[in-house]
């Protein structure tokens, strides 16, 4: 016979030594782990600039095991602007979480974890993010 713990709706869950079986996944923390912004011609060149320079955005994840349940996702943003074959800037952003996943089967924790995190994390990122200037 198993000991259930009823919650606030009446629900009863086992208590197994309280650790909780219930398949999910919980975002346990976010961070900037690295941040970097580089102009490497100056304000100079930025002030003589004659055309809109060509924008390219790169986008990689990364998921690792921390060890138990815990792993650690990270979604990295590379911007790149050139003009007449002159870097304008770089910009790159690694943003990174700590997942703890409760899912028996091993097979779909990393496709999981590459796909929903990020979903459920869109609008943090969004705000991070520098957003193109309103009152122009």
């Amino acid at each position: 016979m198993t000991d259930d713990v009823p919650d606030n709706l009446g629900n009863t869950a086992p208590t197994n030594g309280g650790v909780d079986e219930t398949p999910g996944l919980m975002i346990g923390a976010q961070y900037i782990k690295d941040l970097s912004f580089e102009n490497p011609q100056g304000p100079e060149f930025l002030a003589s600039l004659q055309e809109t320079p060509q924008v390219s955005i790169e986008v990689h994840t990364n998921a690792r095991a921390l060890g138990g349940n815990a792993h650690e996702v990270t979604l990295l943003i590379r911007g790149e602007a050139e003009t007449d074959g002159q870097t304008v800037f770089i910009v790159e952003l690694t943003y990174g979480g700590i997942i703890t996943v409760n899912i028996a089967d091993p097979e779909i924790i990393k496709p999981l974890l590459l796909i929903s995190r990020h979903r459920r994390q869109y609008h943090t990122r969004r705000r991070l993010s520098p957003a193109p200037d309103r009152s122009a």
